[in-house]
């Protein structure tokens, strides 16, 4: 998934939806730097961190 929407996030880089989809598929895949990288500018670390235990939670 993080190879399709990269490209595609390159291209246009302030399609949100696009951003979003990345930053879970890299925090699924346990590319939490990557995912941190990307949303740095609309969340803060506690919040980053909390949205990857979330997802983590989520899958189980």
């Amino acid at each position: 998934m993080a190879e399709m929407l990269t490209p595609v996030f390159k291209e246009n880089p302030s399609n949100q939806v696009v951003k979003a989809n990345l930053a879970i598929a890299f925090f699924k895949l346990g590319n939490f730097e990557q995912a941190r990288e990307l949303i740095t500018d609309d969340f803060t670390d506690s919040q980053v961190i909390a949205i990857s235990r979330q997802l983590y939670n989520f899958d189980g």
